[in-house]
C-alpha cells in the first residue's frame, strides 16, 4: 500500500499524536526531532483524516512511499523520461533497421528471382530485421519453393545489413520435349553408378570424367556404325570432392530444454518483449494476436519453453571434434537424401583468435546427372 510520511509542528505534540489514535489512525512509525516537532509515517488513505484534525498544527508532507512515489517522480522527470524513451526507441529502431541486402553470386540468372523472393518474405532494405530464427524459417521456406533451382542458401545478418549466399542447384530433370539429349556429369568425377533408361552408356564404373562428359550417349551403334540416335536418359552418380573450412570457437555454448513450459502474453517491440513472469532462459514461440502494419509493435500469446544454459571452454581436442561435426553438417545441407559422405580429412588445422580453424576435405557421393542438348542434326534421320 501507499504511505506518506509527514512533518508535524506545534506546541504539545504529544497531544496531537493522542488525537490521531483516538481517530485509529495507524502510526507507521513515529520520528521525534525536538519537542515540537516529529515526522510520522501514515497510510496515504489515512491523510484526509489527519487534515481534519490538524487545527493550529503546521503539517508538511515530506515523502511519499509506494507506487504514488513512483507516479509522483515520473511526473516530476516527465520531460526527462521521455526524452530517454525517445532515444531509447530511436536507437532501437537505427539499429533494427536494415540499409542494405547483398545477394553474393557471381552469375545473374538467378539474382532477380532470388531477390523477388527474399522481398517476398520481408528480406528487403529500410525493413526491420529479422531474428535468427525467422531468417533461418526464411531460408528454409525459399529453400522448398525454389527445390528445382537452390541447392544451397544462407541469410547471414551483419549489422544493418543482410548478406545472402547461395548456390544453384544443376538442372537434372528429364527433358519432356522433341529435341536430342545426351546425360553428361555436371561436376569432376570419378562415376560410381550408371542407370540408362535410353541410350547407350558409354563410361563404365570407376571411370574419371570432367564436367561436361557425356556418360550417356543419344547414339546407339553396332560394330562402331551409327543405328539409331535417341534422347538418353538416365541417372548418374559419382564421387565428388569438396574443401569446407569451418571455424568453431574454444567458449563452448549449449541449450538444453528442461521441459518445463510456461503460456503468458506481452507486447513485442521490435525484437524486444515487455511483460512480466518468463523464464530467466528461455525458447520462444510467438503467436501474435494483433500485430501493426505501420509501427513494429504488436500484442503478442507467447509459449516458452525453459532452457539450460551450458557454457565453458573447449580444450583443443574437444574444439576440433566440434569443428569436425559442424563441417558434416554444413555438408549433408548440400546433400540430398540419397547423397552421402564417404570419406573426410583434415587437411589444416590452427588456432586463430580464440577459436580452432579447420580446412576439411570430403568425399562424396553424389547425383551429378545433367544434360546437353545435341544440336546440329537436321540432316541425319532420328
Amino acid at each position: 500500500m501507499n504511505t506518506i510520511i509527514l512533518n508535524i509542528k506545534g506546541k504539545n505534540i504529544d497531544n496531537f499524536i493522542y488525537r490521531l489514535h483516538s481517530k485509529r489512525i495507524e502510526l507507521l512509525n513515529i520520528s521525534y526531532i525536538n519537542r515540537k516537532e516529529v515526522d510520522i509515517e501514515i497510510y496515504d488513505s489515512d491523510y484526509v483524516l489527519v487534515d481534519e484534525i490538524k487545527g493550529t498544527y503546521e503539517i508538511t508532507t515530506k515523502k511519499y512511499k509506494g507506487i504514488k512515489k513512483v507516479k509522483n517522480m515520473i511526473i516530476y522527470h516527465k520531460i526527462f523520461i521521455c526524452s530517454i524513451i525517445l532515444g531509447i526507441v530511436l536507437f532501437l529502431t537505427l539499429t533494427n533497421l536494415i540499409y542494405d541486402v547483398e545477394i553474393v553470386y557471381s552469375g545473374n540468372n538467378m539474382r532477380e528471382m532470388l531477390s523477388d523472393e527474399l522481398k517476398r518474405h520481408g528480406i528487403k532494405k529500410y525493413s526491420f530485421a529479422k531474428s535468427f530464427d525467422e531468417l533461418e524459417s526464411i531460408k528454409n521456406q525459399i529453400l522448398i519453393d525454389r527445390k528445382d533451382s537452390l541447392e544451397w542458401l544462407m541469410i547471414e545478418r551483419v549489422g544493418t545489413k543482410y548478406i545472402v549466399r547461395l548456390e544453384p542447384r544443376e538442372l537434372n530433370d528429364i527433358k519432356e520435349d522433341n529435341k536430342l539429349y545426351n546425360v553428361i556429369v555436371t561436376k569432376d568425377v570419378i562415376i560410381k553408378k550408371v542407370e540408362a533408361s535410353s541410350g547407350e552408356i558409354v563410361k563404365n564404373v570407376n571411370d574419371y570424367a570432367k564436367k561436361g562428359d557425356v556418360v550417356i550417349s543419344s547414339d546407339i551403334l553396332l560394330y562402331d556404325n551409327l543405328k539409331a540416335r535417341v534422347s538418353a536418359s538416365g541417372i548418374v552418380y559419382g564421387e565428388t570432392w569438396y574443401k569446407v573450412n569451418i571455424e568453431y570457437p574454444l567458449n563452448y555454448y549449449e541449450e538444453k530444454e528442461t521441459g518445463n513450459v510456461k503460456t503468458l502474453y506481452n507486447i513485442k517491440f521490435l525484437d524486444r518483449y515487455i511483460g512480466f513472469g518468463s523464464f530467466k532462459n528461455k525458447k520462444i514461440e510467438d503467436n501474435y494476436i494483433l500485430k501493426s502494419d505501420i509501427l513494429p509493435v504488436a500484442l503478442n500469446k507467447q509459449t516458452q519453453r525453459e532452457i539450460e544454459i551450458i557454457n565453458y571452454t573447449l580444450g583443443y581436442n574437444e574444439a576440433l571434434e566440434h569443428a569436425k561435426e559442424e563441417g558434416r553438417k554444413k555438408m549433408k545441407e548440400r546433400l540430398d537424401e540419397d547423397e552421402y559422405i564417404i570419406d573426410e580429412k583434415s587437411l589444416k588445422i590452427e588456432m586463430k583468435d580464440s577459436k580452432i580453424v579447420v580446412d576439411m576435405f570430403y568425399t562424396v557421393y553424389e547425383n551429378v546427372t545433367g544434360y546437353i542438348e545435341i544440336e546440329g542434326l537436321d540432316d541425319i534421320q532420328q
